[in-house]
C-alpha cells in the first residue's frame, strides 16, 4: 500500500488511556503518516469502528501490520509497559524508528537489550518522558541561568508527584516506575550525577505493589555560578492522592523556588518579595511539542544541536532512569499500611 508522500509512515502499539492521546495526534499530523494501529482488542469486529477508528487501520499484531505495510519507518509505543520490550525488540529488528511511551522497559535488563538492538540496527529509540517539554519547567530553566548568582548555593530540593491510584495495575508497573520516574528524568537535566540514600514503601490496596515511595538522592549539583557540591532531595511519589500535585520546592540561599508543573506557575520568595510567573503558553501542547522533536530528530541527525531544540530523551538516558528506579525498589521493602 502507498505511503503519502513526504510524511513519515509510522505504526502506533497499543490504543489505551495514552495510546488514544498518540493516535489522535497522528490522524492528524502533517508530518506522520498513520498506517495502522496494532491492538488486539480494537482489532476484534466492531471495536474500532464504535471508537472511531477505521478497522481497515487495524490490525492484532505486529507481523500482520508489517506484512500489510513493509515500507512502515517509525513507530510509536503506547501498550502497557509489561509489553515494551517485546515490542520494542520486535520492531528494531524489523528496521523501525521508535518512540516509546515512559518508562522504557519494565527491568533494567529489558532496557539494556533495547538499547543494545538500537545499537546493533542502527536504529534511533527515543522516550516518552513528556514532563520535559512543560514550558514551567522550561522557563525554570531559563530563570535559574539568569538568577543563579543572586540565588546563592542550592541547599535542598523536595519534590511531589501524587495522583489517583490506576484503574488497572499491570504487572511490572508500580508508583516508581509510574510516577517518579518523570522526576528521574528532570533530576538527570539538572545534577550530573544522582545516587540513592534510603527508600521507603508502601501499599494499602495492592500486596507487594508500590503503591507510595520516599526517596532520598544526594545529586552533584553546579552551574556557572557555583561550585560542585551535593544537594539532597526528597521525593515522594504516591497513588493515594484526591487531586495531582507535581511540584518542585528549590530551597537556595537567598531564595525558595516553587515549580508548580501542574498549574504551569513558578513561586519565587526571596528579599524582593514574594512573585508568581505565570508559565501558561496559549494552545501549547506537550505531546505535540514532543512530536515536533521526534520528527526532527528522525530527519536530521544534527537536530538536537541547535540548543532552542528541545531534545528528545534518549534510549541510554530512559534506560538510567529504569536503572535507578530498580535499584530503589531493591532498597525498599513495600510495608503494607
Amino acid at each position: 500500500m502507498a505511503t503519502t508522500p513526504n510524511l513519515i509512515p509510522t505504526l502506533l502499539v497499543g490504543i489505551g488511556g495514552m495510546g488514544k492521546k498518540h493516535f489522535t495526534k497522528l490522524a492528524g499530523s502533517t508530518q506522520f503518516d498513520l498506517l495502522g494501529v496494532v491492538d488486539p482488542i480494537f482489532a476484534r469486529e466492531g471495536v474500532a469502528a464504535s471508537n472511531g477508528i477505521p478497522e481497515a487501520k487495524c490490525f492484532a499484531t505486529i507481523e500482520s501490520f508489517l506484512k500489510a505495510h513493509p515500507s512502515c519507518r517509525a513507530a510509536v509505543i503506547a501498550c502497557s509497559t509489561e509489553h515494551h520490550h517485546s515490542v520494542a525488540t520486535k520492531l528494531l529488528r524489523n528496521g523501525l524508528d521508535i518512540l516509546v511511551e515512559k518508562p522504557i522497559a519494565s527491568s533494567a535488563n529489558e532496557a539494556a537489550e533495547i538499547l543494545d538492538l538500537a545499537k546493533a540496527f542502527k536504529r534511533k529509540v527515543h522516550v516518552g518522558h513528556i514532563e520535559r517539554f512543560n514550558p514551567c519547567w522550561q522557563k525554570f530553566q531559563n530563570i535559574l541561568k539568569e538568577n543563579a548568582a543572586a540565588w546563592g548555593s542550592l541547599q535542598k530540593v523536595q519534590i511531589k508527584r501524587h495522583g489517583k491510584m490506576p484503574q488497572q495495575i499491570k504487572p511490572g508497573n508500580d508508583v516508581i516506575l509510574d510516577l517518579a520516574i518523570h522526576d528521574f528524568d528532570l533530576i538527570a537535566a539538572m545534577f550530573q550525577e544522582t545516587k540513592l540514600s534510603s527508600v521507603h514503601l508502601g501499599s494499602k490496596a495492592h500486596a507487594k505493589i508500590c503503591e507510595d515511595a520516599l526517596l532520598h538522592l544526594a545529586c552533584d549539583y553546579s552551574n556557572q555560578n557555583s561550585r560542585k557540591q551535593i544537594v539532597p532531595i526528597e521525593l515522594s511519589a504516591s497513588w493515594w492522592a484526591d487531586a495531582p500535585n507535581r511540584a518542585w520546592t528549590l530551597v537556595f540561599d537567598h531564595s525558595k523556588i516553587v515549580i508548580d508543573l501542574a498549574n504551569r506557575r513558578i513561586h519565587i520568595n526571596n528579599h524582593l518579595g514574594d512573585h508568581v510567573i505565570d508559565a501558561q503558553i496559549p494552545n501549547y501542547d506537550m505531546l505535540e511539542a514532543q512530536y515536533q522533536s521526534w520528527f526532527g530528530a528522525l530527519i536530521d541527525d544534527q537536530f538536537f544541536t541547535n540548543q532552542h531544540q528541545h531534545k528528545l530523551c534518549d534510549a541510554a538516558t530512559g534506560c538510567r532512569h529504569v536503572v535507578l528506579a530498580q535499584q530503589a525498589l531493591a532498597m525498599g521493602t513495600v510495608q503494607s499500611i
